[in-house]
């Protein structure tokens, strides 16, 4: 007979008697699952009020974006322990205000706390709820997510709010200020998550990424999407948070702060085509008073020689102008013969 079996009725009368899981796990010297087992084996009730509360069926469906959301943030960044019947999520501390928002919206009051291992520090959000592990479960989200994990089926409507929720726990956008304040972003993880995310991007808002397979000598299903280019990276974003409710603070700053450098960056090319057909229309208008200019001093009979004396535009362009016009060039007989005339016409007066 085994030692957890051999302990079986004490367990159950210490619970019987009102003694807290921790005070049976320390007087049986059994671990907090083995305890929870051995109660479910039995069929003991646990009626016990609980210290925090949760909404027990948030994972029942997903169909919110926080609900969504929070399952992408879970498959990249969380841990869901079956047997301790427990959802962990740790973050660094500047970070602690998306455990605040998962928070709130699972209706939960459990505590936000906080680690230091070394010279690691850690937020950390813990969930003890046997029916959200299960229904996480089944969500596809098991002990070895990290290297097994696929991604879970959700409403068309809802998989910008699952990306997202994968983005802000396992992705990354970096501007680089050295060169021309160039973006890159990224996301890690499965073969399968990251293969389904790069055919979603490109149907939902055509956007092209390249894949790289990560410690490939490691064997470990560890790949990295990664996007490239300002205006491609922000059409991608726009999609990500398009109406979201929820989103980690840090990374839709950067969103924001990209999104100001390429609006800049447009407004500086537009103000630019501006003044070009500015000065083209200027170029237009003086060229058309030039051509206007030639034609007047021709019908009054003066030459191109003459017309350049006078205007001091350049022969070749005085000829194209009268050619254009379908005006007949004066060659320099006729116009003697136009002088010898004039001067004939005077002196008969």
């Amino acid at each position: 007979m085994s030692k957890l079996k051999e302990k079986e009725p004490y367990v159950i009368s210490l619970y019987k008697s009102g003694k807290t899981i921790a005070e049976i796990c320390k007087l049986t010297e059994l671990s907090n699952g083995s305890v929870y087992k051995v109660l479910n084996n039995n069929n003991v009730h646990l009626n016990r009020k609980r210290r925090y509360k949760v909404n027990n069926d948030f994972f029942s469906i997903i169909d919110t974006p926080e609900k969504a959301y929070i399952l992408g943030f879970i498959l990249a960044d969380g841990h869901n322990n079956i047997k301790k019947r427990l959802l962990s999520i740790q973050l660094h501390p500047k970070d602690v205000d998306i455990l605040e928002k998962i928070v709130i919206a699972m209706e939960s009051n459990n505590p936000i706390n906080f680690y230091q291992y070394g010279d690691n520090k850690k937020a950390c959000l813990s969930i003890n709820n046997y029916k959200i592990c299960q229904d996480l479960l089944k969500l596809g989200l098991t002990k070895n997510k990290s290297y097994n994990a696929k991604l879970p089926k959700v409403p068309n409507n809802l998989i910008n709010y699952l990306i997202l929720g994968i983005f802000d726990g396992d992705g990354s956008i970096s501007i680089d200020k050295t060169r021309y304040n160039k973006a890159n972003l990224t996301i890690t993880g499965t073969k399968d998550v990251i293969f389904s995310i790069v055919n979603i991007i490109k149907e939902e808002c055509d956007v092209n990424s390249y894949v790289h397979e990560r410690h490939r000598e490691r064997n470990n299903n560890n790949y990295t999407l990664s996007v490239s280019g300002n205006i491609q990276i922000i059409r991608f974003m726009n999609w990500l948070y398009c109406d979201t409710p929820i989103f980690l603070n840090r990374k839709h700053e950067k969103y924001l702060n990209l999104k100001k450098i390429v609006n800049d960056r447009l407004t500086r090319i537009k103000d630019k085509e501006v003044e070009k057909l500015k000065i083209l229309k200027e170029k237009e208008e003086m060229l058309l008073m030039k051509q206007e200019t030639i034609i007047k001093l021709y019908n009054e009979n003066l030459s191109i020689r003459q017309i350049k004396n006078k205007t001091g535009f350049d022969r070749r362009f005085i000829s194209k102008v009268l050619k254009n016009n379908s005006l007949e060039i004066r060659d320099k007989s006729s116009y003697n013969d136009y002088k010898l005339g004039q001067i004939k016409k005077y002196y008969n007066k």
